[in-house]
């Protein structure tokens, strides 16, 4: 199977052989059928397609998944959708994440500092509500990137998080941190600890967390590429929080 494109005049036997064959490779399969000689391969597959309209009613009852309308560009546009609900689930993760473990950070940096609590809880309620919230379900809605399809699949194994990701997180953590560790002194200088400072500490956490949202949107493209997709839903998200 390593060597081999087309198999032809093959039994029911052969195709469960097949599908054997390809997983002990390493591959996941996907196998579609609509007959009852495909029975046995859509059951011993990792994912078994059958036709709704001309398939049989064994090889819908072993199949994982039912093509209502016999097209087989629909599993393209599954695997596109799949990949993207996935992909958008790791963007609102990290988000929420990375902006969460921010405000632990200022809160107990400013504390070690002996400066007290730079936000109050009213303030810190707001964020997890309102700031946090919206642009996390509007990373949640990101349409397709273009080259969605043309990725290598992942690893089933690999956790949605990975060694990578953590990394990730810590790094923009401590950059939005330090952010706002910044005008809360600079702003302390100034004013003295009192509801300037921290008005001021508040907005830079404030600002700080939105750009993360947009930063999140993509890992491949910025703001400044013109063949970005666009998400109506974060400009909503953005100018509303």
């Amino acid at each position: 199977v390593k060597d081999t494109t087309i198999f032809a005049r093959v039994s029911p036997a052969h195709k469960l052989r097949i599908v054997q064959a390809l997983q002990s490779n390493g591959r996941i399969i996907a196998m579609t059928g609509d007959g009852i000689n495909d029975g046995p391969a859509l059951k011993a597959s990792d994912i078994g397609v059958a036709m709704g309209q001309g398939g049989t009613d064994v090889a819908r009852a072993v199949a994982d998944v039912v093509l209502q309308d016999d097209n087989l560009h629909t599993m393209i546009n599954a695997v596109e959708q799949g990949r993207t609900i996935y992909s958008n689930i790791r963007k609102s993760l990290r988000f929420l994440l990375s902006t969460n473990l921010s405000e632990i950070e200022v809160m107990l940096i400013t504390t070690a500092m002996g400066f007290g609590e730079a936000l109050n809880p009213m303030q810190l309620l707001w964020i997890n509500l309102v700031t946090d919230v919206f642009p996390a379900l509007a990373l949640a809605v990101e349409p397709p990137e273009k080259d969605v399809l043309k990725e290598a699949p992942r690893n089933p194994e690999e956790s949605i998080i990975t060694r990578e990701d953590g990394k990730r997180l810590l790094r923009e953590s401590l950059m939005i941190t330090a952010g706002t560790i910044a005008i809360f002194l600079i702003s302390q200088r100034r004013y003295g600890f009192g509801v300037k400072t921290s008005t001021n500490t508040f907005m830079a956490l404030t600002i700080a967390q939105i750009l993360q949202s947009i930063g999140n949107r993509s890992e491949k493209t910025t703001i400044l590429d013109r063949d970005r997709p666009s998400n109506p839903w974060m400009t909503a998200a953005t100018v509303g929080t």
